[in-house]
């Protein structure tokens, strides 16, 4: 199915792959925008008509696919044809995923699960996390992870198994959405505006300036280097 725009539909993730397509998952299925027709295409095969969450590539261009109920789907041709991949985990309500150095994190209702890229089944690795809904997951240049969960705020981990919290000065602790930039520096978006630090040590700082509404769902860093914050209801802030 061909549709000339996205509008009116709840697009919930948004990715490129190896060869800069765009990858958009919304609540009604998965899309691809054809470059030559200037059309998005639904994806064929079982994913095209799911609730889709969350989507993140590989270094080998491999697809994974998070669903709300349907769990992971993996694609190794760009979505033609995929398979679920679900074994090892507690849940099949995906929230969001991640690629680090080639291993695959996903969060979920019932925590943190890790895939390694010799690996077809998944791992729990959700140890000291008191809140198991993870909404967010990010990876800054060291290496680091920090998981954003529902109501426990921020947790960092610095071997991907042992968490700790870090929530000194987070005004909020509902997060949304985690986003590192080059620098290092941690954005987190919530229900009560966008935080950040400089370090895993620092305290959060109150970065929600001017926002009239302070439910901060989605943070992108651009490419110009200013920060794209996505809001519910207010539309998008750029800060340069």
């Amino acid at each position: 199915m061909e549709v000339d725009n996205l509008s009116g539909r709840r697009i919930q993730s948004l990715t490129m792959d190896k060869k800069g397509n765009i990858l958009v998952g919304t609540a009604t299925g998965m899309f691809i925008f054809d470059r030559d027709k200037r059309k998005w295409i639904r994806m064929k095969q079982e994913i095209g008509n799911y609730n889709i969450t969350s989507v993140a590539v590989d270094e080998n261009g491999v697809l994974y696919v998070g669903t709300d109920l349907d769990g992971i789907y993996v694609s190794k041709d760009g979505g033609k044809t995929c398979e679920a991949v679900n074994e090892g985990l507690s849940t099949t309500r995906i929230l969001t995923l991640i690629n680090k150095d080639g291993d695959i994190y996903a969060g979920t209702y019932s925590g943190i699960f890790r895939k390694s890229s010799n690996s077809e089944k998944w791992e729990d690795i959700s140890e000291r996390i008191g809140s198991r809904i993870i909404k967010s997951i990010a990876a800054d240049k060291n290496g680091n992870l920090y998981a954003g969960t529902e109501a426990g705020g921020v947790y960092f981990s610095n071997d991907g198994k042992r968490w700790q919290a870090v929530n000194e000065g987070l005004g909020n602790l509902d997060v949304l959405s985690l986003s590192v930039d080059e620098k290092g520096i941690i954005y987190v978006g919530t229900y009560g505006g966008i935080f950040l630090k400089t370090s895993p040590d620092s305290p959060w700082n109150d970065y929600s300036g001017s926002l009239v509404n302070k439910i901060v769902q989605t943070i992108k860093l651009g490419g110009d280097s200013n920060l794209y914050i996505g809001t519910w209801g207010a539309g998008v802030y750029k800060w340069e």
